[in-house]
């Protein structure tokens, strides 16, 4: 788990200040701190050097890398790497856990290796295959470019399910690249603006597709593949993988051998993430998902450490089972306290690292799990991500699942798309006067209807690529913020591909109506059934009511608001009011629209108005932290 980078000058040659690029990449320096290396190349010599802070070269473009070591913690894993006639370099950020096999099938073929990492093997499994064949037989989370000047092109990928970020930037002069968009602020030619359409679709909606705040910065999609011509210039974007191409079939297995299936495949995967020379441990929620892989983790491979967070409030309903996890397991637990004073403290620096505003208070959270492993040595996690949505977990499921009547096709929109509500269109327009909700409401819709299946499987589909992208994103920002590498077993390749050979009644069982049935059977022999069906509450946090503590601080910010002019502050402050007296007054909608809108001031200081995060809170906060 690294930062990589890139620029590609539009023209042949440009004289690139290697110390602009370095301070780029260092804004990434919390996601690598152990390593870093910039390498440039150009058309007329096609060869890849690396290069030194200082100097001020002529190429076509550059490279860069920050290195957080978790393989081969040796020099052996340097990045960019380079094959041995140096006109081929990658810059890698991710894992490949199936890379031990992919490496011996290479030894086979003729290769040679000389480290220990999952990076080498990338790179002469493209020198063997290609950029097509070598995505289809990776299994892991990654992002990556690739440079090959042999043929002059540069080929930069992203994972399936979007677990490691990628953003692109577009300037006069060049295509710049980064793990982080903050990393493009540093660039000369780089005037950061903020993307109005982007605000109004986070007002709707709780994320982005592809857009990104700053305009002309755009996030390279799931399973894609940009390929960009070093000569022409000419960009071409393709999907190397759609979801699409889930189909839910019956395998034939009965209920009892798709349960053993689901438990062996677990384990094999688990045994294939806790690879590592650092340390590992769990990211424990209370949930069924992170309880099932601590079991396994704790169990089969004796790493018995677990890291999580309790909020200050009584409506967390999670925490008593994190401890029963612990002591049933006996588990080794670090646990962090969330209370206000934390809340406010790091607000401002997780909507740094997250790059954006937030919808959901857990970042906190995630940002004060990574902290706790971080102090306790633990470098690499293994989350329960993506366990809802691959197998139906989220009430939203039950929507449709179990009505009585055959849904229509606008009951099918309204239960997927505006899952969490739809707030009345002249109540929008209070908050951002130019709003045009249907025209969001609709793209929403019509990337719903490319989804074919049960409608249960286009749920499936939408939710993987909306709600999923975003929380993944969340989970690496946060975990990255602390040098935490964060892995998420329930979205191996495989593990994902045996969800979908599950029949729909074991996922949605008709009797209980519960969602996730199988798993949560599982964890019911494990556990307990009181522990494994409860009613899911999720992960809370009240951010209003923990902002609203500091009112000093919520005013000065909603003082920005209005003088900044994007939204109607109004409600805002009347809103902020409200929550003094009546904690809980705010509906769903309201207290997400009250924190995005509170973040997004708070991103404008730093993204726009060029803060650093201590101006920030000297302007916010009226400290100096």
């Amino acid at each position: 788990m690294c930062a990589i980078a890139g620029m590609i000058a539009k023209n042949k040659i440009q004289y690139t200040s290697t110390d602009e690029f370095f301070r780029m990449c260092r804004m990434q320096r919390h996601r690598g701190p152990d390593d870093e290396g910039v390498a440039a190349f150009d058309l007329d010599s096609q060869k890849i050097r690396e290069i030194s802070s200082g100097e001020t070269v002529g190429c076509k473009g550059v490279l860069g890398f920050e290195r957080l070591s978790i393989q081969d913690l040796t020099y052996k894993g340097h990045q960019p790497m380079q094959n041995a006639s140096s006109d081929i370099s990658i810059v890698f950020n991710g894992e490949i856990y199936n890379f031990p096999e992919l490496r011996d099938s290479l030894v086979k073929k003729g290769h040679i290796f000389v480290s220990g990492t999952d990076t080498e093997v990338i790179l002469h499994m493209y020198m063997e295959y290609g950029i097509e064949k070598t995505l289809e037989k990776l299994n892991g989370m990654f992002a990556f470019a690739i440079v090959d000047m042999r043929i002059q092109k540069l080929y930069i990928t992203r994972d399936r399910f979007g677990i490691k970020p990628l953003y692109i930037a577009y300037t006069e002069d060049a295509l710049l690249f980064a793990s982080e968009m903050k990393t493009f602020l540093g660039y000369h030619s780089f005037v950061p603006k903020l993307n109005l359409n982007a605000v109004e679709e986070y007002i709707i909606f709780k994320s982005l597709m592809e857009e990104t705040l700053l305009e002309g910065v755009e996030q390279l999609g799931t399973g894609t593949v940009m390929e960009y011509d070093l000569v022409t210039n000419h960009i071409r974007q393709w999907k190397y993988f759609d979801l699409e191409s889930y189909h839910r079939c019956n395998s034939g297995y009965s209920y009892v051998d798709l349960k053993e299936r689901i438990w062996e495949t677990m384990r094999a995967v688990v045994r294939r993430q806790v690879i590592s020379d650092a340390k590992v441990g769990c990211q424990l929620s209370g949930g069924i998902d992170s309880s099932i892989l601590s079991r396994i983790v704790s169990e089969e491979h004796g790493l018995t450490d677990t890291v999580s967070c309790k909020a200050d409030c009584e409506e967390q309903a999670d925490a008593p089972y994190i401890d029963l996890v612990n002591k049933s397991l006996k588990l080794n637990a670090h646990i962090g306290k969330m209370d206000q004073q934390f809340f406010i403290d790091h607000i401002i620096d997780v909507v740094w690292h997250f790059d954006s505003v937030l919808s959901h208070t857990p970042a906190l959270g995630m940002f004060q799990i990574s902290e706790c492993a971080y102090d306790n040595g633990i470098k690499v996690l293994l989350s329960g991500e993506g366990a809802d949505e691959i197998f139906g977990g989220y009430k939203c499921f039950k929507k449709l699942a179990f009505s009585q009547i055959p849904p229509s096709e606008d009951d099918i929109v309204n239960a997927i798309v505006f899952r969490d509500g739809k707030e009345d269109v002249l109540f929008l327009k209070k908050i951002l006067p130019t709003i045009e909700p249907e025209r969001y409401y609709q793209k929403r819709i019509d990337f719903l209807n490319r989804f074919t299946g049960s409608f249960f499987d286009r749920q499936i589909k939408y939710e993987m690529s909306t709600h999923l992208v975003e929380l993944l994103s969340r989970q690496d920002k946060m975990s990255m913020a602390h040098s935490v590498e964060n892995r998420v077993p329930y979205l191996d390749n495989e593990m994902v591909q045996l969800a979908w050979d599950i029949p729909e009644n074991f996922l949605l069982d008709n009797k209980s109506k519960e969602g996730k049935f199988i798993l949560k059977d599982i964890a019911s022999e494990i556990f307990g059934s009181e522990f494994a069906f409860r009613r899911k509450v999720g992960f809370f946090i009240p951010g209003n009511m923990f902002l609203c503590s500091n009112m000093d601080f919520v005013r000065r910010v909603l003082n920005c608001i209005r003088k900044r002019g994007i939204i109607c502050s109004d409600i805002l402050e009347q809103w902020a009011e409200h929550e003094i007296h009546v904690y809980g007054g705010l509906n769903y909608f309201q207290s997400a629209l009250f924190l995005k809108m509170f973040t997004l001031e708070i991103w404008c200081q730093m993204f726009l108005d060029g803060h650093s995060r201590t101006e920030c809170r000297q302007i916010l906060l009226d400290r100096n932290l």
